[in-house]
């Protein structure tokens, strides 16, 4: 039925009112319902939390931290790693031709999962 999620349909006091209207009975339930543009569940499931609570109900969701980020503790495994490579690299006394990214990954890894 909705093409979009309800909290980029409206905003809290839209629904709030709308809610407000169904429990003071302007409104029938299918007129609420379509005003709202939400399945018969949903349009329960959202009016049980307005019940719980009207004066704090919001439809916004909670921000949340980003699920793509390292905590600070493995950054710092993370650069201490490096630096030892980067050491090994730099060392005139040991020849490196070649370098095995793949290698500094796993020890990488392994450091962090101990």
């Amino acid at each position: 039925m909705p093409k979009q999620q309800l909290h980029k349909r409206f905003t809290s006091d839209q629904v709030k009112i709308v809610l407000q209207w169904y429990e003071e009975k302007a409104l029938g339930f299918a007129e609420a319902r379509n005003r709202l543009e939400l399945s018969e569940d949903r349009f329960f499931k959202i009016l049980k939390r307005y019940r719980e609570n009207p004066d704090t109900f919001t439809i916004a969701y909670p921000k949340r931290a980003a699920h793509n980020r390292f905590n600070q503790g493995s950054d710092d495994v993370i650069r201490t790693e490096l630096e030892k490579e980067k050491s090994l690299i730099q060392n005139p006394a040991i020849p490196v031709r070649q370098y095995n990214y793949a290698a500094v990954r796993d020890e990488v890894n392994r450091t962090i999962s101990q």
